[in-house]
């Protein structure tokens, strides 16, 4: 096991190093940093202790103690970085740590006021003054990831709906790799709430120490993030912007003032302009650009699509590149292409989008109708 620590060690400080070595910076790749930082010298502090470093430096004893409480903070924090236009940090982002910084002034007296003897003596199971501390900590790291997850999707799931209402493509917005991030912490707690309840407070002895599921989770946790930062690219390639661009805040409907027959005027207007002038055809199309166009402002043109038509945005836009792929898989002119060569013609700007869209709004895949449509001179094999 204590090469696996290691293993888990290098991969934590080598991804702190890449992101620190990394040009153009943002503030998210910062958060992650020093996330990793705490993440290393979290499986360190433990790697000490299951190497017997403790016994021979009874110092270290406690010393990693409150390093839990720092994960579901910086998931938070990262998120929340990830989403926000802002490149600063405010006053607010720091008491989130509060648990983690007072539990350690709690244990101050710990560090300071015992002696080695009886640092090893309360290392080896004597009682201590502690011990209720000790549990009550436990089981405030256990609600702190669980909760910070939970918060953490929360926040996720609303920039999502606000970009479903902004844009209609989502390949620059890319929120897979924070949901990974969230899963990832919630699975390190959740899992490791199971286990305690099972081995710690039912009593059942398994012949193994528990703290070792807790941490080889977290060691999956980093290379996980060390593959999927590879894969993705832009978590350690300069060059890169905020994962989600800053986008407007979901509109209050109730006091726009839109009249009946006025939004129905507007929503046929709309209609006019999208089957005329095709604007879905551009990939980068906002809600902000059409509104622009026909010269309303982005809440209305929101509230039209989204009570008159009945989808969001994305949808909308979305329904209307569906229908340029099928009749252009219909088309002589596309005679050779391949089906993602023609899901780009179509409006569509990755295949990841193409795919999502399509699928949900037809219920089928693009290579399944490709095979269902009689004479189509587009190749089906992508």
């Amino acid at each position: 096991m204590e090469s696996v620590y290691a293993i888990g060690i290098f991969l934590a400080f080598f991804i702190m190093f890449l992101l620190l070595t990394k040009r153009g910076k943002d503030l998210s790749d910062n958060v992650l940093m020093v996330w990793m930082f705490f993440i290393g010298l979290h499986l360190a502090s433990y790697h000490a202790y299951s190497v017997g470093l403790w016994d021979r430096f009874p110092h270290l004893v406690g010393t990693g103690h409150p390093l839990p409480y720092v994960h579901g903070p910086m998931l938070y924090l990262y998120v929340a970085c990830s989403l926000r236009s802002s490149q600063r940090l405010v006053w607010t982002d720091f008491l989130h740590f509060l648990p983690f910084v007072l539990t350690y002034a709690a244990m101050m007296p710990f560090f300071f006021g015992y002696t080695a003897a009886e640092k090893h003596a309360i290392d080896m199971g004597a009682p201590c003054v502690y011990d209720g501390f000790m549990m009550a900590s436990v089981v405030g790291f256990l609600a702190s990831g669980l909760t910070y997850s939970i918060v953490s999707y929360r926040l996720l799931l609303r920039r999502r709906r606000i970009i479903d209402n902004n844009f209609s493509a989502d390949d620059r917005i890319r929120l897979t790799w924070l949901r990974y991030c969230i899963v990832g912490v919630w699975a390190i707690y959740g899992i490791s709430t199971v286990v305690y309840s099972i081995f710690d407070v039912g009593q059942i002895v398994g012949g193994f120490n528990v703290d070792v599921i807790t941490y080889l989770i977290l060691i999956v946790f980093v290379a996980l993030i060390g593959f999927f930062g590879v894969r993705y690219r832009g978590i350690f390639v300069s060059g890169t912007a905020a994962i989600v661009a800053e986008a407007p805040p979901a509109p209050e409907y109730r006091k726009s003032g839109l009249r009946d027959d006025a939004a129905e005027e507007l929503a046929a207007r709309l209609l006019r302009v999208m089957q005329t002038d095709r604007p879905y055809l551009d990939p980068r199309l906002s809600l902000s650009a059409l509104a622009a166009q026909m010269d309303v402002s982005p809440n209305i043109l929101s509230q039209v699509i989204n009570q008159r038509i009945g989808r969001n945005f994305s949808d909308f836009v979305n329904a209307y590149r569906v229908d340029e792929f099928k009749r252009n898989m219909a088309s002589p002119r596309f005679a050779g292409f391949s089906i993602l060569a023609v899901a780009f013609e179509s409006g569509f700007n990755s295949k990841t989008s193409f795919n999502t869209a399509f699928k949900k709004l037809t219920g089928i895949t693009p290579s399944q109708f490709a095979r269902s449509a009689a004479g189509s001179p587009v190749q089906v094999d992508e």
